[in-house]
């Protein structure tokens, strides 16, 4: 008897495991989707799932026993590893996606309303085939890990409620350009926990001129931290990088190491805008740990051209930068520098705006470079020749004044958007 009560429990499990999950869960079934009541005063029901393929859009409102309800939220995994499903659009009614909504599925496309304010933890982790989203002009909220593994995700634009990235929220993700606009004031890390962008194949990224900084944490807490440096750390794919604002980090020194600093380490081309007025970070070392500022720039060691705005107070060391070629100085008074890489002093030239030739020659550390020419300023530092190469210009998109892309030019307002970071806009009657 023993065995057979055995055996009678293994083959309800088994059984029990293969039910739906939306299994006795629900409270109707309407033209194949789920739907929970959440107020029977109110009338406002929860999309819980479907057992419907293809192209889905969920519907406002749905008519049960003579009464209209209206969906206001999607169930937490909802469409956890959907494999059916190509497509969803989700209606204007629904104004937060919850956690793992959309986990592990296998869509291409997901259309979100405009006046959704929270995407949720996890809400499109691992979704493998998704290629473009369009994130709401009113979203406020971006979960942790929202995007991770999204690997076909390859650019991202951010409205301009958004003011926070959350930790591992485009981690593993596919995006090779990443454009911060000015409206992003953080980039948040969490003890343990991946970075935002850690595991990306970037090649490009902008930080939009403004002058409000932007905080980017990402300091060393412990030896045993998988989180020892900053957050862009080991994106060996980054070439291009331009900074238009100041960037505000905490890092720890370590002998000849800063840790926690937003390295850069593969980049070629790095431009500082000129509503950037400090490189410094704030060092944390020894225990108890007091703070205190340094002149300390981001790791670039393969750098070949930079471009230094009008208005840094210090330009910090480059002593461990050996491979650079051009150096192009905005400011028409020589800006306090601290130190470059005795090759850069013989080999790069120096490129200074006309008119200042011999105010560089006689300034100190500019007078030990050997090769200093004059130049036309233009008016933006990526107008600079020898930077705005082809790959640099390419079009990131077309907006409307409210932030909306378009696929092609409206009536109105067009905005264009460029991998660069330039915009240029265009009014069409």
């Amino acid at each position: 008897m023993k065995y057979k009560f055995i055996f009678y429990r293994v083959i309800c499990v088994i059984v029990l495991s293969h039910l739906s999950p939306l299994s006795h869960a629900y409270d109707f079934e309407v033209d194949g989707n789920y739907y929970t009541v959440l107020s029977t005063s109110e009338r406002t029901a929860r999309f819980d799932g479907t057992q419907l393929s293809g192209d889905l859009t969920i519907p406002e409102t749905i008519t049960v026993a003579g009464k209209t309800l209206t969906i206001v939220e999607i169930k937490g995994g909802a469409f956890k590893n959907n494999t059916e499903i190509q497509s969803v659009t989700i209606p204007q009614t629904i104004t937060n996606l919850g956690e793992d909504a959309m986990r592990e599925g296998l869509f291409s496309k997901v259309i979100l309303p405009e006046n959704m304010v929270s995407i949720g933890n996890y809400a499109f982790y691992n979704c493998t085939n998704l290629k473009d989203i369009h994130l709401p002009l009113q979203l406020k909220e971006l979960g942790k890990y929202a995007f991770y593994g999204c690997t076909n995700l390859e650019s991202i634009d951010f409205p301009k409620n958004l003011h926070s990235l959350n930790y591992g929220c485009f981690a593993n993700s596919g995006l090779s350009l990443l454009y911060i606009p000015s409206n992003i004031t953080s980039i948040k890390d969490f003890y343990r926990e991946l970075r935002c962008f850690q595991g990306c194949k970037l090649e490009s990224v902008v930080f939009e001129d403004a002058s409000t900084p932007i905080s980017i944490t990402g300091v060393l807490r412990s030896s045993s931290s998988i989180n020892l440096k900053g957050e862009f750390d080991k994106n060996d794919s980054i070439d291009y990088v331009y900074i238009g604002r100041n960037i505000e980090t905490t890092c720890r020194y370590e002998p000849s190491v800063l840790i926690g600093r937003p390295d850069f380490s593969s980049a070629t081309t790095i431009i500082w805008g000129d509503l950037c007025t400090s490189m410094s970070v704030t060092v944390e070392d020894g225990y108890p740990r007091y703070p205190y500022r340094v002149v300390a720039s981001v790791e670039c060691r393969k750098v070949e051209t930079i471009i230094f705005g009008k208005n840094l107070e210090t330009i910090a060391p480059f002593d461990e930068c050996k491979k650079i070629k051009k150096i192009y100085v905005r400011a028409s008074t020589p800006q306090p520098a601290v130190a470059f890489a005795h090759d850069t002093y013989l080999h790069s030239t120096l490129y200074v705006p006309k008119g200042t030739l011999k105010a560089y020659q006689e300034a100190d550390v500019w007078k030990e470079f050997w090769n200093i020419e004059e130049y036309d300023v233009p008016e933006s530092p990526t107008d600079i020749k020898p930077v705005s190469v082809q790959k640099d210009k390419a079009l990131i998109g077309i907006y409307d004044i409210n932030g909306i892309k378009h696929e092609t030019p409206i009536k109105g307002l067009n905005i264009y958007r460029y991998k660069d970071g330039r915009a240029k806009k265009n009014f069409v009657k």
